[in-house]
């Protein structure tokens, strides 16, 4: 038997036969008309417009805030950290989680606006009542958003449609929102704009203070074990680390200088001073004060080598890194973290003055025991700094010393140095500069060293996973975080006495001194060939000045660390035993999780989560309307697929769709106006097209094809089958 007379051996069963599943067909009447079960109208007590207007009204609630956090690019700060109460990942999940709800209440509540304005007005009575099959189809797009694209029959009608417009954007919403929550909501990590921020750091001690200097540093010498000479010699060797690292880095700067290009004869423009703070952050000073050496030479008729070299304050690294300050560290950000911070700080500064001098320039400089000792004759002089006559020298105005300058008391030097050897004054504790005598090859050279305050930098830090850099920002009236714009009382050069201690430590750690027994060190060979030979500065190499500041910028970093943050002392004592907290001004920016876009392309997307809003408050309003309406509460949605089905299945049949029953409608057959009908003494509900009502017993009765013996079921069945 072929496929055609089995499949109508099972739509003619005999008396006594039953479909494979032993289903029987029912008996069909044709005057049978379906009452409702239930009333259509759901009131505003029934669960159901109770938990629309509840999913509402979350879903208006959410959507707003999901808005406000992309507009506003919500910064998530310490909220949300690798090692926070959020972990990054958790946020990812609930942010998904909270977008996806969003996107689905929203289409559940659209959905059941548009499902009960489509039902009101196929009930309307009055015209344009009815719906078209177009207008029903618009609900799968909000389910099913491809079918706009799959279903094109209906394009040119629902187009058309007061509706078609608002549903088909209402399906691209819900198509992209979860992708622009992820775009413009879920918080990912990227820079925030620059924040003004009261930081504080802890101070225990003032600045270059040398007995808190050798107190911290780290030695398994305690003081127990050599009271005397521990703390000296653990900060001596530090001095010689550093410097030694910090000079080579410079060093090697002019290195490649010599060997790609040439510097300037500029002091500006010139490279800048370098060293390196706890092995993992870059520091970078700047010359400040910069003078024209041709014209101040030119003045003294003498080589005058003259640099000022600001270097940042190093207690901006540890207020930075204190958690009180709640700064993000890369390491919170799963080691992508990174952020810029720039502080309104004093710059410990040093002036480094050096000038040639001829043997009749030295000699009154000079310890008279030791012209004495070798049989020399010295002019009139004193080594002892108290007393009231003083050496006179042609250097008085170069390095202002003397009683005019207020300082009666010019340095006094153990003996004359052999060629490429530097010597250290004798006195350095009487005054606030420390000097140093050096010979090179065909001349002497003296210079003075002196540390300061200055007010017109700020201090910059910035910070990655792969380390950080310190630097300064020095004479830029510009610049808003300059500490002169604060403390406008502050000097612009108030030499510390203090410092010289910390000098005299670092002098002997890399052997400034050794001059004194002709001991040829390499760092006062290097030191003596650098010296200017004539009225400019050399562009192939640094000068006598700039590498002495680079090789005391290490002084510098060891005197700030834990130091005040203003240019004064305001404690009694000069130690503190309890770090007291000492607030400062600072801009800060840096990288955290945050909401918004990273890219500037993406903020159209602020355009799908601005209209879920406004469709959500549309949707809202409409709900709130149905509860204080007259006819308070929802009706029947007959949008519904099984609604649909129902009230089609007791509808009658209507020439309107001939044709359809097969392909399904086409042309003028999506457009036809539907209404819902209601027959109020069987209270049965039925479609009828057209405005006119069908009257009972003038339904079409089609002719049914008897399938069996008297007594038994009867279908109908199409006529190609």
């Amino acid at each position: 038997m072929d496929d055609g007379d089995d499949h109508r051996r099972l739509l003619k069963p005999t008396q006594d036969q039953t479909l494979e599943d032993g289903w029987k067909p029912p008996k069909t009447d044709p005057d049978f008309h379906c009452s409702a079960a239930k009333d259509i109208h759901k009131p505003c007590s029934h669960w159901l417009p109770i938990l629309l207007l509840i999913v509402s009204i979350y879903s208006t609630v959410l959507s707003g805030i999901w808005f406000a956090l992309a507009v506003k690019k919500q910064a998530w700060g310490n909220h949300i950290k690798t090692h926070g109460n959020w972990s990054p990942s958790t946020v990812s999940f609930l942010f998904a989680l909270i977008a996806k709800s969003i996107e689905v209440s929203f289409a559940a509540i659209f959905m059941a606006v548009l499902g009960q304005w489509l039902s009101r007005k196929a009930l309307s009575p009055g015209s344009p009542g009815g719906i078209s099959i177009t207008d029903m189809s618009m609900r799968s797009w909000v389910v099913q958003p491809t079918t706009i694209f799959t279903t094109t029959k209906g394009f040119r009608y629902w187009m058309l449609s007061r509706l078609g417009i608002p549903t088909f954007v209402a399906a691209l919403l819900v198509m992209f929102y979860t992708t622009a929550s992820n775009v413009l909501v879920l918080p990912k990590v990227n820079f925030g704009d620059w924040q003004p921020k009261n930081m504080t750091g802890n101070v225990s001690a003032s600045f270059a203070n040398p007995d808190y200097i050798k107190s911290r540093c780290q030695t398994p010498i305690s003081p127990q074990k050599d009271s005397n000479s521990s703390g000296e010699t653990c900060i001596e060797i530090e001095h010689a680390g550093q410097a030694y690292h910090n000079y080579m880095q410079y060093l090697t700067q002019w290195s490649w200088t010599n060997t790609s290009r040439t510097s300037s004869t500029d002091l500006a423009l010139r490279q800048d001073p370098v060293a390196m703070l706890y092995d993992n952050t870059t520091v970078r000073g700047s010359w400040i004060e910069v003078q024209n050496m041709s014209e101040v030479s030119s003045t003294h008729k003498r080589m005058v080598n003259n640099v000022t070299m600001a270097f940042p304050h190093a207690g901006v690294f540890t207020a930075a890194h204190d958690p009180s300050n709640g700064i993000i560290q890369p390491s919170d950000l799963e080691n992508i973290g990174e952020y810029h911070l720039l502080a309104s700080v004093p710059s410990p500064s040093i002036n480094v003055l050096c000038s040639n001098m001829t043997s009749t320039d030295i000699i009154p400089l000079i310890d008279g025991e030791w012209f004495n000792k070798h049989g020399l004759t010295q002019r009139e002089s004193t080594t002892s700094p108290s007393t009231p006559s003083v050496n006179r020298t042609s250097l008085e105005d170069v390095f202002a010393f003397g009683s005019k300058y207020n300082r009666p008391h010019p340095p006094i030097f153990p003996r004359i140095p052999e060629p490429y050897n530097t010597v250290l004054n004798k006195t350095a504790e009487y005054g606030d500069s420390l000097y140093i005598l050096a010979a090179s090859k065909t001349d002497y050279v003296m210079c003075s060293l002196r540390a300061f305050l200055s007010p017109n930098c700020s201090t910059g830090y910035n910070a990655s996973q792969q380390g950080g850099s310190l630097y300064s920002r020095c004479e830029n009236m510009s610049d808003p975080f300059r500490y002169g714009e604060y403390h406008k009382d502050a000097p612009t050069a108030n030499y510390n006495a203090d410092w010289v201690n910390v000098a005299d430590s670092w002098a002997k750690a890399i052997a400034l001194g050794d001059g004194i027994n002709d001991f040829n060190a390499t760092n006062a060979r290097l030191l003596t060939q650098l010296v200017p030979t004539d009225f400019t500065l050399d562009p192939s190499m640094p000068s006598i000045a700039e590498a002495l500041a680079v090789l005391a910028g290490c002084t510098l970093l060891i005197s700030s660390l834990d130091s005040p943050f203003v240019h004064f002392w305001n404690y009694t004592t000069p130690n503190l035993t309890i770090p007291q907290p000492q607030s400062f001004k600072a801009l800060l920016q840096s990288k955290q999780y945050m909401s918004g876009g990273s890219k500037p392309w993406q903020g159209v997307l602020h355009i799908v989560l601005a209209l879920t809003l406004l469709f959500n408050c549309g949707c809202l309003c409409y709900l709130f309307k149905r509860f204080v309406s007259k006819d308070r509460g929802l009706i029947t949605d007959f949008t519904e697929p099984q609604n649909t089905f129902t009230l089609a299945m007791n509808s009658p049949p209507s020439q309107s769709l001939a044709g359809a029953c097969g392909c399904g409608p086409i042309n003028e057959q999506l457009r036809i106006r539907w209404r819902i009908r209601h027959d109020k003494e069987h209270d049965h509900y039925y479609l009828s097209n057209g405005y006119s009502r069908v009257e009972e017993g003038q339904w079409e009765k089609p002719d049914f094809e008897q399938l069996s013996v008297e007594g038994s079921p009867a279908i109908s069945v199409s006529p190609q089958l």
